[in-house]
Protein backbone atom coordinates (compact mmCIF):
# COMPACT_ATOMS: atom_id res chain seq x y z
CA UNK A 1 0.00 0.00 0.00
CA UNK A 2 1.18 3.50 -0.76
CA UNK A 3 0.38 6.40 1.58
CA UNK A 4 1.56 10.01 1.84
CA UNK A 5 3.27 11.73 4.75
CA UNK A 6 0.55 13.93 6.22
CA UNK A 7 -0.59 15.60 9.41
CA UNK A 8 -4.22 15.00 8.34
CA UNK A 9 -6.05 11.76 9.05
CA UNK A 10 -5.90 9.10 6.34
CA UNK A 11 -8.05 6.01 5.91
CA UNK A 12 -6.27 2.68 6.34
CA UNK A 13 -8.32 -0.31 5.18
CA UNK A 14 -7.38 -3.96 5.57
CA UNK A 15 -8.91 -7.37 5.18
CA UNK A 16 -8.37 -9.19 8.45
CA UNK A 17 -8.90 -12.63 9.90
CA UNK A 18 -12.16 -12.26 11.79
CA UNK A 19 -13.99 -8.97 12.20
CA UNK A 20 -12.49 -7.37 15.31
CA UNK A 21 -9.11 -5.80 16.05
CA UNK A 22 -7.85 -4.07 19.16
CA UNK A 23 -4.35 -2.85 18.28
CA UNK A 24 -2.35 -1.69 15.23
CA UNK A 25 1.43 -1.45 15.10
CA UNK A 26 3.56 0.32 12.48
CA UNK A 27 7.21 -0.79 12.39
CA UNK A 28 9.83 1.27 10.52
CA UNK A 29 11.77 -1.36 8.55
CA UNK A 30 15.00 0.69 8.53
CA UNK A 31 15.22 1.57 12.22
CA UNK A 32 12.91 -1.12 13.65
CA UNK A 33 11.14 1.55 15.73
CA UNK A 34 7.49 0.67 16.34
CA UNK A 35 4.41 2.82 16.86
CA UNK A 36 1.54 1.06 18.63
CA UNK A 37 -2.05 2.30 18.87
CA UNK A 38 -5.02 0.88 20.74
CA UNK A 39 -8.09 0.96 18.55
CA UNK A 40 -10.77 2.93 20.34
CA UNK A 41 -10.38 1.42 23.80
CA UNK A 42 -13.33 3.51 24.86
CA UNK A 43 -15.59 1.45 22.58
CA UNK A 44 -14.40 -1.83 24.06
CA UNK A 45 -14.74 -0.46 27.59
CA UNK A 46 -18.35 0.50 26.81
CA UNK A 47 -19.04 -2.94 25.31
CA UNK A 48 -17.55 -4.68 28.37
CA UNK A 49 -19.62 -2.51 30.75
CA UNK A 50 -22.84 -3.33 28.86
CA UNK A 51 -22.09 -7.05 28.93
CA UNK A 52 -20.99 -7.05 32.59
CA UNK A 53 -24.34 -5.42 33.49
CA UNK A 54 -26.08 -8.37 31.71
CA UNK A 55 -26.96 -6.16 28.76
CA UNK A 56 -26.85 -7.08 25.08
CA UNK A 57 -24.28 -5.40 22.90
CA UNK A 58 -25.26 -5.69 19.24
CA UNK A 59 -22.75 -3.80 17.06
CA UNK A 60 -19.98 -1.23 17.10
CA UNK A 61 -21.43 0.45 13.99
CA UNK A 62 -24.39 1.88 15.94
CA UNK A 63 -22.14 3.11 18.72
CA UNK A 64 -19.66 4.79 16.31
CA UNK A 65 -22.39 7.14 15.09
CA UNK A 66 -22.65 8.82 18.49
CA UNK A 67 -19.40 8.07 20.26
CA UNK A 68 -16.29 10.32 20.18
CA UNK A 69 -13.27 8.02 19.98
CA UNK A 70 -10.64 10.81 20.02
CA UNK A 71 -8.41 10.96 16.96
CA UNK A 72 -8.70 7.32 15.85
CA UNK A 73 -11.93 6.17 14.24
CA UNK A 74 -12.26 2.42 13.90
CA UNK A 75 -14.95 0.55 12.02
CA UNK A 76 -15.22 -3.14 11.30
CA UNK A 77 -17.38 -5.46 9.29
CA UNK A 78 -17.26 -8.99 8.00
CA UNK A 79 -13.51 -9.56 7.67
CA UNK A 80 -12.42 -5.95 7.15
CA UNK A 81 -11.51 -2.90 9.16
CA UNK A 82 -11.28 0.77 8.31
CA UNK A 83 -9.14 3.00 10.52
CA UNK A 84 -9.05 6.76 10.12
CA UNK A 85 -6.02 8.26 11.84
CA UNK A 86 -2.88 10.32 11.34
CA UNK A 87 -0.44 7.64 10.23
CA UNK A 88 3.03 7.78 11.88
CA UNK A 89 4.89 7.51 8.57
CA UNK A 90 7.66 9.51 6.89
CA UNK A 91 8.50 10.12 3.21
CA UNK A 92 10.63 7.43 1.54
CA UNK A 93 10.25 4.81 4.27
CA UNK A 94 8.84 1.29 4.37
CA UNK A 95 6.74 0.08 7.27
CA UNK A 96 5.45 -3.29 8.38
CA UNK A 97 1.89 -3.18 9.69
CA UNK A 98 0.60 -5.67 12.24
CA UNK A 99 -2.99 -5.71 13.47
CA UNK A 100 -3.90 -7.73 16.55
CA UNK A 101 -7.00 -9.02 18.26
CA UNK A 102 -6.31 -10.27 21.80
CA UNK A 103 -2.61 -10.88 21.03
CA UNK A 104 -3.44 -12.86 17.86
CA UNK A 105 -2.14 -11.39 14.59
CA UNK A 106 -5.15 -10.86 12.32
CA UNK A 107 -3.34 -8.84 9.61
CA UNK A 108 0.20 -8.32 8.41
CA UNK A 109 1.19 -6.07 5.54
CA UNK A 110 3.47 -3.32 4.28
CA UNK A 111 3.16 0.41 3.67
CA UNK A 112 5.42 2.60 1.56
CA UNK A 113 5.29 6.36 2.15
CA UNK A 114 5.81 8.69 -0.82
CA UNK A 115 4.65 12.21 -1.56
CA UNK A 116 4.84 11.60 -5.31
CA UNK A 117 1.49 11.35 -7.00
CA UNK A 118 0.58 7.68 -7.30
CA UNK A 119 -0.07 8.02 -11.06
CA UNK A 120 3.46 9.37 -11.65
CA UNK A 121 5.21 7.18 -9.08
CA UNK A 122 8.17 5.14 -10.26
CA UNK A 123 10.72 3.30 -8.18
CA UNK A 124 13.45 4.60 -10.53
CA UNK A 125 12.64 8.30 -10.16
CA UNK A 126 15.56 10.47 -11.36
CA UNK A 127 17.53 7.37 -12.38
CA UNK A 128 17.86 6.03 -15.92
CA UNK A 129 17.87 2.26 -16.11
CA UNK A 130 19.26 1.02 -19.43
CA UNK A 131 18.40 -2.50 -20.43
CA UNK A 132 21.13 -4.59 -22.00
CA UNK A 133 20.74 -7.72 -24.05
CA UNK A 134 22.85 -10.26 -25.92
CA UNK A 135 20.17 -10.75 -28.57
CA UNK A 136 20.61 -9.68 -32.21
CA UNK A 137 17.39 -7.70 -32.54
CA UNK A 138 16.41 -4.09 -31.95
CA UNK A 139 14.59 -3.15 -28.74
CA UNK A 140 12.45 0.00 -28.84
CA UNK A 141 12.11 1.56 -25.38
Amino acid sequence: MIYRESTSPQIFKATIKGDVADRIIFIDEETNVSYSYNLANELYDFKNRVESDNGTFEAFACLLETFDASDIVYESGAYYISITMVLPIKEGKDYRVLIYNNDEVVYTGKIYCTNQSVDAYTINKNEYVQRSTENEFIVYE
